[in-house]
């Protein structure tokens, strides 16, 4: 499957149920991430009733629960900001190890079923660790997107025997895309060597008009924002669809859907709108 994943995107549906199972499956207070096998067994719920077409597993959730299971583990890296706290992160070898058994675990149970990394950008990962208060708020500049691109990157090598079909890097924004995209050159090499598609998640209506003319695989979009292009466009399911008696939003120039399940979606509706969406 490595590197045919966006020739197989089309037609497909992708559901990111598990901050919706995690309400339905599990106590309040469990943390999934620590327990490999629990993960797997939580994942297998949401593919039994739904049976997404596309299984994602998002880094920044994994570091997230790490982070909030031992608020020490960046040691003095924490308090050095957001460049070093997310090299420390990245490197962390039991949380590199936890993952390995998750899509050790998940290429095994569903191995006709495409796995994908999902994570914050290069850019949006700083954002992220400066909402957690490792680093400073505000725009990053060009260096720092730069440094923590090539951090990434050594963090993905450590992913390369697992079964990995691409990497989707999800913006905050497609302003200066273009531009932001050239610093991820360490990602896209690293994608490039493995031979996994590369996909960015753009947000907003005008997400699609400064796409990187290479480099990318495919892309997920907003519907209005998909513009002229050969690669294979996702259509975002805004997350108003999942409450009752909400249409299917048309595909128009996208080849496929990528929805996201809120946590507080009801279950009986979810199955009709999920249904409906096939």
């Amino acid at each position: 499957m490595s590197g045919a994943l966006a020739e197989a995107l089309p037609g497909k549906l992708w559901i990111d149920s598990l901050v919706y199972g995690k309400r339905l499956f599990l106590n309040p207070d469990e943390d999934p991430w620590a327990d490999p096998t629990r993960f797997v067994w939580l994942v297998g719920q949401g593919q039994a009733l739904l049976g997404s077409d596309v299984l994602g597993v998002r880094l920044e959730d994994a570091y997230g629960a790490l982070l909030a299971r031992q608020p020490d583990v960046l040691g003095e890296a924490g308090g050095r900001g957001a460049t070093a706290a997310l090299r420390a992160l990245f490197r962390d070898e039991p949380e590199r190890a936890r993952m390995g058994e998750i899509l050790t675990a998940l290429r095994d149970t569903y191995r006709d079923t495409p796995l994908v990394l999902q994570m914050p950008s290069p850019a949006a990962w700083i954002s992220w660790a400066a909402g957690l208060g490792l680093g400073k708020a505000g725009p990053p500049d060009d260096d720092t997107i730069e440094a923590v691109a090539m951090y990434l990157a050594d963090a993905l090598r450590a992913f390369a025997d697992f079964g990995v079909d691409g990497v989707l890097l999800g913006e905050e924004s497609g302003k200066g895309l273009r531009e932001r995209f050239a610093l991820y050159q360490p990602v896209v090499n690293v994608a490039n060597h493995y031979r996994w598609s590369l996909g960015l998640d753009v947000p907003g209506k005008d997400g699609g008009a400064d796409l990187p003319e290479a480099g990318l695989d495919f892309c997920v979009l907003d519907g209005k924002a998909a513009p002229e292009t050969d690669m294979p466009l996702g259509l975002r399911v805004a997350p108003d669809y999942w409450k009752e008696g909400k249409k299917p939003p048309p595909l128009g120039a996208c080849g496929f859907r990528f929805a996201e399940i809120p946590a507080d979606a009801v279950p009986e509706t979810v199955l009709t709108q999920a249904k409906a969406l096939r």
